[in-house]
């Protein structure tokens, strides 16, 4: 903890939890906390958790709740966090993407256990799109040699993926070529995907949270992605486990906009559990063992949670 540590208050070999514990506690015994003091203490907070609610904020700081607020429109200010309804989003330098290339070697082998299971949920004739996230790229490797599926996609590396498959046909969407992430986009984009409606739609994204929803990183993703989300019978996001239980910059939808969560089995159970009492259905790709803690129990590969029976193709939205 450097904000403790630079305090004398511990030593720096400290775990997190006694950091926090330490550093809140000596600040608060405090008469007058400075407004330094305070800024750093709750921005070490938010480091931790990412998100904040208001009453929790002010509860671990031993101020008020118009104090926390001042406090994060000055932290919102300096570009530290960004503020929701009742808190606020740590801002840390996970929010400025790698480049695409480094981001689609990221968790390679969790990307690929979730494609082979979303592979398995795509029926002979079906439309769907694939979007320009990189977990959509291993899903894309999963089509080789299928027959009778037409897959949409904005994505170029997708594209160059299923060129050569016969028995896909592709439809590839065009528009502003966005060189960094590979994808197409712009006003050309969105009049093409508001004149279609596929099956399923697989969708990468930055973040998932029960209670703030899906949220990205940049601001020029969300709205093709927006139009995407209206144009598919059923919604399928595709997260990797460390993208799960988190809330980016930029708030795409709430999780009731979508049906399903592929994720993999290091997935925190308690953060599954919340989006399927939100009403999500949950598969949990390559688990095939003992039922997990928290509630989340058994989830096999490829197949809902059978506590939440959901046949794929179901859109408890339409």
């Amino acid at each position: 903890c450097h904000f403790a540590s630079c305090q004398g208050a511990i030593p720096p070999d400290r775990g997190d939890a006694d950091c926090e514990a330490v550093m809140l506690g000596a600040l608060r015994g405090k008469a007058k906390m400075l407004a330094e003091e305070r800024l750093d203490a709750l921005l070490e907070v938010l480091k931790r958790s990412d998100v904040g609610q208001l009453s929790d904020l002010a509860d671990r700081l031993g101020v008020s709740k118009s104090t926390v607020r001042r406090d994060l429109e000055r932290l919102e200010q300096q570009g530290s966090v960004r503020r929701i309804r009742g808190g606020a989003v740590y801002v840390n330098v996970r929010e400025a993407d790698p480049p695409w290339d480094a981001r689609w070697r990221e968790c390679a082998a969790e990307k690929r256990t979730i494609a082979m299971a979303a592979a398995q949920m795509i029926g002979p004739g079906e439309m769907v799109f694939l979007d320009a996230g990189s977990s959509c790229l291993y899903l894309a490797e999963e089509l080789h040699g299928a027959k009778g599926i037409t897959v949409v996609t904005n994505s170029l590396p997708v594209m160059c993926e299923l060129g050569n498959e016969s028995g896909i046909n592709l439809v590839a969407l065009g528009g502003e070529y966005d060189r960094e992430e590979k994808y197409f986009r712009g006003l050309r984009l969105e009049q093409e995907l508001a004149l279609m409606r596929v099956d399923k739609l697989f969708l990468g994204i930055l973040s998932i949270d029960a209670e703030h929803g899906l949220s990205e990183g940049h601001l020029s993703e969300i709205a093709v992605k927006r139009i995407l989300l209206q144009a598919s019978q059923q919604r399928i996001v595709l997260a990797d486990s460390s993208k799960v239980g988190r809330a980016s910059c930029f708030r795409l939808c709430s999780i009731s906009d979508i049906d399903m969560v592929v994720t993999d089995a290091s997935a925190d159970p308690a953060h599954l559990e919340k989006l399927e009492e939100a009403g999500v259905s949950v598969v949990v790709a390559g688990q095939r063992s003992a039922p997990m803690g928290g509630g989340a129990g058994a989830l096999s590969a490829g197949m809902p949670h059978p506590a939440r029976p959901r046949a794929v193709g179901q859109a408890g939205n339409d």
